[in-house]
């Protein structure tokens, strides 16, 4: 082989070197930042849907409000709740929990009509 050709050679080596670098190196930052947000992504607990929650007949809501261990909250709109609302519910309008979070009791059964 000529001295030409081997220079010819040998810069196919080091370009298909180089591709290989530049794919595997492409590769490894691919799988960090996969990696990377995996590890980042919040872990939490599958969501809640109705059928999860307990359910409680009237009379044990009305019971346990009696003796102060529940707070009947009421989830209609204000304007359903001043037509009509059980005795001691509170008012807390659909899509207003968020901003009730903190303020809700933590000591005490909370149940939503």
């Amino acid at each position: 082989m000529s001295r030409r050709s081997e220079r010819i050679e040998q810069a196919r080596k080091r370009r298909r070197n180089r591709r290989l670098l530049t794919i595997a190196g492409s590769a490894l930052v691919l799988l960090l930042l996969v990696g990377a947000l995996v590890l980042a992504r919040p872990i939490l607990p599958p969501a809640l849907t109705a059928a999860d929650l307990p359910r409680i007949s009237p009379q044990e809501t009305y019971e346990l409000m009696q003796a102060g261990e529940a707070v009947l909250y009421d989830v209609r709109s204000e304007a359903a709740y001043a037509a009509l609302h059980a005795e001691g519910s509170v008012s807390l309008p659909e899509g207003q929990e968020r901003e009730a979070l903190d303020e809700l009791p933590r000591d005490r059964l909370l149940v939503f009509l």
